[in-house]
Parts: C-alpha cells; sequence; structure tokens
C-alpha cells in the first residue's frame, strides 16, 4: 500500500538554470490495516491488525520491531513481511531500541523494569533493569543505554550488562518534565521529546546542560530520532506532522502533513524513515526520492538535501559548484559538478557519474564513485585526493589540470570497476589495492607502488614511468604499447605463476634518461646515470639484444632471440622465448635488458633473486 505526501527541503541554489524539480515522497504501510486489534500473526503483517503503535526500531537485517501498546506486546515484521509476537505479557510498553548485536531493550512502563530480548538465544529477560519507571529508551554509539522514566522524570544512563553508569544524567531540577522519546547523536549528546513543554530539549555531553527550548514551538511532540548525519527528525504529534531539522540549519522544516498521531520514529542506514502512527493503528515507511537539477554555467547548488540529487547540465562542458549534503546518491548525467569538499555523501552512497564528469578542487578522500559508463575524474588541486571507492562497468579517467596526485591507499581489489585510464599527474597506490580492472598509464604519469597492488593488467603508455617499491603487480600480462621505463625499488611484478622479483636490498634509482637514441645502459657509472646501485632496467626498444652485463656471483640464461654479451654468460634453454636471470643481486653497473618487438615480457621473463 503506497500513497504520496507534501515533501519539504532546505535547498539554496544561486544561478541555477532552470529550476530544481521537487518529487513527492513515497511511503508505504508495513504493518497494520487501519483498525486496532491483535491477529495475523504468521501472514503478511499488512493484513495484520496491531493496537496504537508507540515505537519502533529495526535491526542490523532488516527485520522491524513494533511496541504495540494496546496489545501489550513487542511485534516483529521479519524482512519477507511476515508478522509474529516476539515478547507477549508486557504492561504498557512505551519504547525500544536495539543495539549493535541486535538485541532488543524494552521500556515496560508500568512493570517499572526495562526487559533484554538476547537474539542469539531468543529469550527474554524481563528484569534486565528493575525498579524504573521507564517510559522511553535510547542507545548511543558505545550501546550505552539511555532511560527516560517518570515519578520523578529523569534519565539514567546505564551500561550494556545493565550496571548503571551515570544516575540521573537528567533530571527534573535542570528543567525536564515529561520525556517520552530519546535520541542520541554521534557526539553524545541526548535529545529528549517533551510534549508537555511543546519542545524537543537536548542535554549537551560537553557542557552537561540541559536545554529545555532547543527545538521550541511544538505541539505534543512525542517523538524524536537523531540519523547517522545528525539530522533531528521530530514527531509532531499534535499537528499530525514530521519535522526535519537537518544538520547546520537554524531551524525545522515541515517533512510530511495529515498523519493521526505520529509517535515513534526511526531512520535505516539508507536515510529511510519509519513512523509508529499510533492513531492509524499501523507503521509507515518513507521513501525519499531524487532531486532533479538542470544547470548552466554558473551555477551553485547548496545546502542540506533530504534524498538524492540527479544534475542533468545543458551541455558537456556546463558546469555546476556543489556544495550540498544529500542523504543518498548523487548522479551526474550529463555536464560537470564540482566539489569543494571531499565525502559530503552519505555512508554507503555514491557518486554516480553516469556520462557526467567530476571536478574536484580540494585534496582529501574522495566519496565513493560509481560509473555505469565512462566518466572523468578532472584534479584541479596539488593536494593528495584519495580514491576510496570504485565500482560499475565505466571507465574512470583520471586527468589533473595541474601536476595533481591521487592515491589508493585502501583495498579496492574487490570492487567491480571497469577500469582506471591516468591521463596526467601522479597516480600512487600506497599500501592499497587497485580494483581488479585494467589500469592504462599514459602521457608520461608517474605510477608509484608503495607496499601496494596493481590487480589487474596493466598498460603503459607514451613515456610513463612504472615504480616499484614493496609493491607489486599480479593478474594478467603488462601490455607495452610504446617505449616505458620500469624502475624496480624493492618490489616485484607477477603473473600468474611468472614472477619478475627483485632483491630486497634495492634501495636507489635514477630514471634513464636517453641521450643518443640508444636505449641500451653502458657499465660505466658516469654514464648509467646514477644506477651504480641499481636493479634490472628493462626497457623496450626495437634491438633485441642483452649486452654491457656485469653479472657477479651469478648466470644469465637465455633462449629464443637476438644475441647476450658480458660477463658469464651461460646459456640453456628452459622455454623458447624467455629469458631467466638468476644472482641479480650482485648485479653491479647498471646492466640492462633490452627487449625486441617480439617479446612480451611480463609472460616471457622470470628473474629470481640470488641464492646462497
Amino acid at each position: 500500500m503506497k500513497n504520496s505526501f507534501t515533501k519539504w527541503l532546505v535547498v539554496v541554489v544561486l544561478g541555477l538554470v532552470p529550476s530544481t524539480n521537487l518529487d513527492a515522497i513515497s511511503n508505504e504501510i508495513l504493518a497494520g490495516d487501519g483498525t486496532a486489534g491483535y491477529s495475523g500473526d504468521g501472514g503478511s503483517a499488512v493484513s495484520a491488525k496491531v493496537s496504537n503503535p508507540y515505537a519502533v526500531a529495526r535491526d542490523s537485517i532488516g527485520n522491524l520491531y513494533i511496541v504495540d501498546v494496546g496489545n501489550n506486546a513487542i511485534r516483529q515484521v521479519n524482512t519477507s513481511g511476515v508478522i509474529s509476537t516476539l515478547i507477549s505479557g508486557l504492561n504498557n510498553p512505551q519504547g525500544i531500541c536495539v543495539d549493535s548485536d541486535d538485541n532488543l531493550y524494552v521500556a515496560d512502563q508500568d512493570n517499572w523494569r526495562v526487559g533484554m530480548y538476547t537474539t542469539t538465544t531468543h529469550t527474554y529477560n524481563a528484569s534486565f533493569i528493575s525498579g524504573i519507571c521507564a517510559q522511553t529508551i535510547g542507545i548511543d554509539r558505545n550501546n550505552k543505554l539511555y532511560i527516560g522514566a517518570n515519578f520523578p522524570a529523569h534519565i539514567d544512563k546505564y551500561n550494556s550488562d545493565g550496571s548503571i553508569d551515570v544516575a540521573n544524567l537528567v533530571t527534573s531540577a535542570m528543567g525536564m518534565v515529561n520525556p517520552k522519546a530519546i535520541s542520541i547523536d554521534s557526539l553524545g549528546n541526548v535529545y529528549v521529546a517533551e510534549p508537555n513543554l511543546g519542545a524537543i530539549a537536548m542535554y549537551n555531553a560537553s557542557t552537561s546542560t540541559y536545554n529545555t527550548n532547543f527545538i521550541s514551538g511544538l505541539s505534543d511532540p512525542y517523538g524524536v530520532y537523531v540519523d547517522s548525519l545528525n539530522n533531528i527528525y521530530i514527531a509532531n504529534t499534535g499537528a499530525g506532522s514530521i519535522l526535519v531539522r537537518q544538520n547546520g540549519a537554524a531551524s525545522p522544516g515541515t517533512l510530511v502533513t495529515g498523519l493521526n498521531s505520529p509517535r515513534g520514529l526511526f531512520v535505516d542506514e539508507d536515510m529511510n524513515l519509519y513512523m509508529a502512527e499510533s492513531g492509524a493503528n499501523w507503521v509507515r515507511k518513507f521513501f525519499f526520492p531524487s532531486v532533479a537539477v538542470s544547470f548552466t554555467t554558473g551555477a551553485h547548488f547548496s545546502g542540506p538535501v533530504m534524498g538524492g540529487i540527479k544534475f542533468v547540465g545543458s551541455d558537456d562542458d556546463d558546469v555546476c559548484i556543489f556544495d550540498g549534503s544529500p542523504t543518498q546518491d548523487v548522479q551526474v548525467t550529463k555536464g560537470k559538478v564540482s566539489m569543494s569538499s571531499r565525502d559530503p555523501i552519505a555512508s554507503g552512497h555514491y557518486m554516480r557519474l553516469n556520462g557526467g564528469n567530476l571536478i574536484v578542487t580540494a585534496g582529501g578522500n574522495l566519496c565513493p564513485l560509481a560509473m555505469s559508463q565512462d566518466g572523468k575524474l578532472q584534479v584541479q588541486t596539488t593536494d593528495a585526493v584519495n580514491l576510496t571507492h570504485l565500482i560499475g562497468s565505466g571507465e574512470l579517467a583520471i586527468e589533473s589540470v595541474v601536476n595533481s596526485l591521487v592515491t589508493v591507499t585502501t583495498d579496492l581489489s574487490a570492487e567491480t570497476a571497469g577500469g582506471i585510464n591516468v591521463n596526467h599527474g601522479e597516480f600512487h597506490v600506497n599500501n592499497g589495492k587497485t580494483p581488479v580492472a585494467p589500469l592504462k598509464i599514459a602521457n608520461g604519469v608517474d605510477l608509484r607502488l608503495t607496499s601496494g597492488q596493481v590487480s589487474s593488467s596493466l598498460t603503459v603508455d607514451t613515456g610513463g614511468v612504472v615504480a616499484v617499491d614493496a609493491g607489486k603487480k599480479v593478474g594478467d600480462a603488462l601490455v607495452e604499447t610504446t617505449t616505458y621505463s620500469f624502475i624496480p625499488v624493492d618490489g616485484y611484478f607477477e603473473s600468474g605463476s611468472t614472477q619478475i622479483a627483485w632483491p630486497i636490498d634495492l634501495k636507489s634509482y635514477v630514471p634513464y634518461a636517453e641521450t643518443d637514441g640508444n636505449p641500451n645502459w653502458l657499465t660505466d657509472d658516469t654514464e648509467d646515470q646514477g644506477l651504480s646501485y641499481g636493479g634490472v632496467h628493462l626497457n623496450y626498444s626495437g634491438g633485441a639484444h642483452i649486452q654491457n652485463g656485469e653479472w657477479v656471483d651469478g648466470s644469465v640464461y637465455w633462449v629464443g632471440f637476438g644475441e647476450i654479451t658480458g660477463a658469464h654468460p651461460t646459456i640453456s634453454a628452459p622455454t623458447d622465448n624467455d629469458v631467466a636471470l638468476v644472482g641479480a643481486v650482485g648485479m653491479q653497473g647498471g646492466s640492462s635488458i633490452n627487449l625486441g618487438a617480439g617479446a612480451t615480457w611480463a609472460r616471457n621473463i622470470t628473474v629470481f633473486p640470488a641464492t646462497a
């Protein structure tokens, strides 16, 4: 059963052409058929009867829990939409919360206690905490319980084992009158629905003060909930509406109207809102659709948004500055979106470049990117920009207006990305792993692996330089398209069972500088550009030979192409077109291997460290 209500947003749009398009909020009934009663267990929740639902909560799996006051029970709606009675025999229950292990805590008011349901054992401890007239309960990110009680009005703070942490955290002497709902933000501040005061009060965890008029001018507010972004949702029960004060806003705005005694609220990780509508005898879920934004160059979009945003430029080159804070995905389907803040998007959501481009103007962690089509990331800062997530089938092209640096410091090897094409600047993999998708390094880009890993095929184009420091490349063979340089620094490349491994004591290098058109390295230290302590230098060239090699305590095995000159040239025949080098640790003088056009070196060369 789905309906629509009017949607309110705080959105500041400067120079936006032509306008924003605000869709209505969609919602559906999750439990209750609209008439009071007690029936339906084992069947569809929307066909069941509940009576005066007061509060709602949800666990990590997606099960929904309802405080069914009229039936003195806790009802559960599982992920298949089937309702059941989880706990019965309560006495005017008023509140519920769920901890990080999916255990339930119930404010059993007229029994003067708090019960705990343990999900692993499916048992209920009715007297987990006794001797308190609990009429609401909340939980913070550390599993600390906050119990709002009456006779007298106060809040006690408890540990997860039921022991008291702070007695009388808030008292009537501080101005508390009748706490009916509690929610705690990420800083430990406690928000309290005070219907007798017509306000949402706030206990400040830093100052230990209680502001009874934090949000005032309300009509019998019986519900409050703070989401992961510290947006504050209010059940303005007497007015039949839900308000939201978004993080950073001065005052709340109306989100939904026309309700019948809304009370308990809950917001999930996708920013969907759940509401116990006690007067209607059902529970609703609200979905927030995306805002469509059409723009031309010069547009500036800022402000919080309940839901996602769809950016559509009038032209591919149009640019919109984006300083918003949406609660869901941002999509760019045409044009360019420029961000000055790095990650304004809610946890679990993405910047989706569906044919559009993203301009980055400041360093830091980039918001997660999703590529259903090829898109472009243009970096306009010299501060490092860290790629944190990359999914989708489209290729991400990275360009830089300045000599920028894009880094990967986390494991992205499980990401289903369509590939990365780095066209300018530097790309460093520092203790991270690239996605399992093609990585292309072009136009003089500096790729460095520092204890990092390239998890896919790697193409190094014109002038590209690859430096490895305790890193590696795994996956398909490296593809050489034209002249490139590979400089090992305590790392290795790997392809299946074939490995190019470097001695662990190779620490220094100076990039090769070709002066005479001949890519060969010389044994003379003054001519090898400082590689007297270097390692093996691989340089793709038209000729195919190994020469000027000075090998100490080692041997060279070769067969298949070109010619070999230098000290200790022992010839063997492992496999056609294969080269095996043993004892490379002892190599001095910058000896080199130069491969001809017919050699695919990532498949055909194995370099082993020296053995005693």
